[in-house]
């Protein structure tokens, strides 16, 4: 339901549209994002490097024939690579 505006200023009346919240829809979820993982998929330890231009060059590349992400490619990568070591 909409609020009354006759005779209400222009200024005033966003004002009220501001305040006034939609209405949630039903068939909209209370929660969006992405759904939280379990504490076995979740990743928060961080593995910082420098690389040159044309290092991050080749890793974009190999991704890209990959059909992976950057992120996933690499850690693919050094997951293998410590595991034959």
């Amino acid at each position: 339901m909409s609020p009354n505006l006759s005779g209400v200023k222009f200024e005033d009346a966003t004002k009220v549209f501001i305040k006034t919240p939609l209405p949630k829809s039903k068939n909209q979820p209370n929660k969006m994002g992405r759904p939280k993982l379990s504490k076995k998929e979740k990743r928060g330890v961080f593995i910082s490097t420098r690389i040159s231009p044309r290092e991050y060059a080749e890793i974009v590349q190999a991704a890209k024939e990959s059909g992976i992400s950057k992120t996933k490619w690499v850690r693919t990568k050094l997951v293998a690579a410590a595991r034959r070591a």
